[in-house]
């Protein structure tokens, strides 16, 4: 498919392995032009998710093509539903039985560690900045907590022009 005729897409993430899976697709889909990822705090601390989100990119080799943004730090609302706290000690994510951890989303992906590094632009500022620009509406990915995506409404809410859909990921289990 010509890049022209690709849809133009955002991925938000806190890469674990279900982020994963999901860059992957995004990644080798011939479907879609990844115009960067922006990475937050969600299932693991952010410096995790973008060291998870880095290695993912290199596996496909794929790190030079797509651009990775770190975001937002800290969330927005997570302390709001008792089930979000994976970054406290008793994280609801693990369990760690004889020292060693079972989880479903590790610290870091079974992966080689990244040579890749994330840009230096907040990944607020990128999506602020990138949708500005667009010529055409752009398609935001949130696969994770939407913090950095609601920062930047909160900055500038003029983005919302910007993009032509917005597609969460989302579900719950028992909760």
């Amino acid at each position: 498919m010509d890049d022209t005729k690709k849809k133009k897409v955002i991925l938000d993430v806190d890469t674990g392995s279900d982020d994963a899976v999901a860059i992957m697709l995004a990644a080798m889909s011939k479907e879609l032009d990844i115009l960067g990822i922006t990475v937050t705090w969600g299932n693991r601390p952010v410096d995790n998710c973008v060291e998870n989100t880095l290695r993912v990119l290199e596996l496909l080799g794929k790190e030079k093509e797509i651009p990775v943004y770190r975001g937002c730090p800290q969330p927005m609302v997570r302390y709001l539903t008792k089930q979000r706290n994976a970054a406290l000690e008793k994280d609801g994510i693990s369990i760690v039985e004889d020292g060693v951890e079972y989880s479903v989303h590790p610290a870091y992906l079974n992966l080689p560690k990244a040579a890749a590094k994330a840009q230096t632009k907040h990944a607020c500022s990128f999506l602020i900045e990138t949708l500005l620009a667009s010529e055409e509406k752009v398609t935001v990915i949130p696969v994770g907590p939407p913090t950095n995506i609601g920062m930047a409404f909160r900055m500038e809410p003029a983005i919302a022009e910007h993009i032509e859909e917005v597609v969460f990921m989302g579900g719950a289990v028992d909760m």
